[in-house]
């Protein structure tokens, strides 16, 4: 009986160990661990690439367009660490999601983590990567972005996620697997 127990537990760990698009505590110390205190960072891997944006500074955005009543979010432009000698490339990430998030932070006083699935249309992830050659800038990409934490000072809020999405375009097949983002966001921007 005990044995059975084991191999269950197991299973479970497996199960769970298995979701590419979140693993709080990476083993990979080039992406951020995920945290919810708004520490100014963002990390993924970025078609096997290490992603992350440091931390410390707010160049993260996060815009509501009236014109098409949607939300905008950019991640702060970064480095992928290649792990060779030759200048890396940058990357930016920014998601554009069919709803007013800010709107409705400001009317739920009691947050649920909220997930959102990345169909490619309507709600999309879009990849922008630099290189001393050339610059992309693919979007439709497919996936889901969580929000998983948002909480309210009386000057800013703290949004915290994970995200993963798949883009196959005519500019390319990029996979963006294991991100987490942890930002302040200023509320009257």
């Amino acid at each position: 009986m005990k044995r059975h127990g084991i191999l269950l537990s197991f299973a479970a760990l497996l199960l769970f160990a298995c979701d590419p698009f979140y693993d709080a505590d990476p083993v990979d110390p080039r992406l951020p661990v995920y945290s919810e205190k708004g520490e100014n960072r963002a990390g993924a891997y970025i078609n096997g690439y290490a992603w992350n944006s440091g931390g410390g500074y707010t160049d993260f955005q996060m815009y509501y367009r009236s014109d098409q009543n949607a939300t905008e979010i950019t991640f702060p432009i970064a480095s992928l660490n290649s792990g060779t000698n030759d200048v890396d490339p940058t990357a930016r990430i920014s998601f554009f999601l069919n709803r007013n998030l800010r709107q409705e932070f400001m009317q739920n006083t009691q947050f649920q983590p909220l997930e959102i699935i990345l169909d490619g249309i309507e709600n999309y992830a879009e990849l922008e990567i630099t290189s001393s050659s050339e610059i992309l800038n693919c979007s439709g990409g497919e996936g889901k972005f969580f929000i998983r934490h948002v909480s309210q000072n009386a000057s800013y809020w703290i949004i915290s996620g994970t995200f993963g999405f798949d883009i196959n375009t005519e500019c390319g097949v990029h996979t963006v697997y294991q991100g987490r983002f942890d930002f302040r966001v200023d509320l009257f921007q």
